[in-house]
């Protein structure tokens, strides 16, 4: 007996136990972690998340849903899933278990055994030492010497349907290809049926001609336009050179404002300066000066004498 438990499917389909891994994909793509042939599977179908010692399914967006317990599941969203839930895709049915794997006993089948070719488990499966309990190993028959080659050859017959099957699926697909192939060029023929229908030509030959009046058209008319920007750029030449013209009378012109205007602010001033001269201001200041150094003199002496007079009464009366 083992102590060890791991999170793992049973595939009821092939009767083998799918131990689970972090990330794990299924679906119908060779590149899926666990590859299924059914139609009605989803190249990448759902993947399996484990964290903190619980898995979880996440369906990626399939055409035909992922079911838990007969209920859909939300694409892109982790579900959680608990033991002995029922998962099923397509005609795909999965149970959950987190046990050991060695003393996984398989639950009661009541239907036929299917054998698979992708999972070779019939020669597994007669060995008398495994314990399968449940399971109906019988297959119609009495003959005991008989039943492990009608095993063999019920599970070759199985891969070669299942291989007729995939070859079917695979020229469906290129039938289905086609078809939209076929029906996308079907669809164009028709567009331009209704454009042609719609046009102001009659047939092939009425297009050419018009083709080639347009042409000539076309040249007349861009000889046209050249001779004119000929003429065009010559002009603009002109237009610039009397732009030039003109802003150089206009800074001209501006000159002779600015030169009026300094020569009126000149004569004000000359005037101003005249009025200052004849009020002798220089002579006027010198003699100021010599008054205030005098009186400041004057004011000096009379401070000295006030102050001699207040220290002789300062002496009377102290004697």
């Amino acid at each position: 007996m083992s102590d060890k438990t791991v999170p793992f499917f049973f595939d009821f389909s092939r009767e083998v136990v799918i131990e689970l891994s972090h990330g794990m994909t299924f679906g119908r793509n060779k590149d899926c972690d666990y590859t299924v042939v059914d139609h009605r599977v989803s190249g990448a179908h759902f993947k399996v998340i484990l964290k903190d010692n619980e898995a979880y399914i996440v369906d990626l967006e399939s055409s035909n849903k992922t079911k838990l317990n007969g209920n859909e599941v939300n694409p892109n969203t982790e579900t959680k899933l608990s033991l002995k839930d029922k998962i099923r895709f397509g005609e795909q049915q999965f149970y959950y278990f987190n046990e050991s794997i060695e003393d996984f006993v398989i639950p009661d089948i009541t239907r036929t055994l299917t054998i698979s070719n992708t999972a070779d488990v019939v020669d597994e499966m007669i060995d008398l030492s495994n314990d399968y309990r449940g399971i109906n190993l019988s297959i119609s028959t009495n003959k005991k010497k008989s039943m492990l080659g009608d095993l063999k050859k019920s599970k070759a017959l199985v891969g070669e349907h299942e291989q007729s099957l995939k070859n079917v699926l695979g020229e469906i697909e290129k039938r289905n290809s086609v078809s939209r192939e076929y029906d996308s060029l079907m669809l164009k023929i028709k567009n331009s049926k209704e454009e042609l229908s719609n046009a102001n030509f009659v047939d092939k030959g009425t297009l050419s001609a018009e083709c080639e009046k347009s042409n000539l058209s076309i040249r007349s008319l861009t000889e046209s336009i050249n001779n004119a920007q000929k003429q065009i750029n010559a002009w603009k030449k002109e237009i610039e050179l009397l732009q030039e013209k003109i802003e150089e009378a206009k800074r001209v012109e501006q000159i002779h404002k600015c030169l009026e205007s300094d020569q009126l602010i000149e004569r004000n001033l000359s005037k101003e300066v005249e009025r200052f001269r004849e009020m002798n201001l220089d002579n006027k200041k010198a003699e100021l000066q010599k008054l205030i150094k005098s009186e400041f003199e004057n004011y000096k002496t009379l401070q000295e004498e006030y102050s001699d007079s207040l220290k002789y009464k300062k002496n009377r009366l102290a004697s």
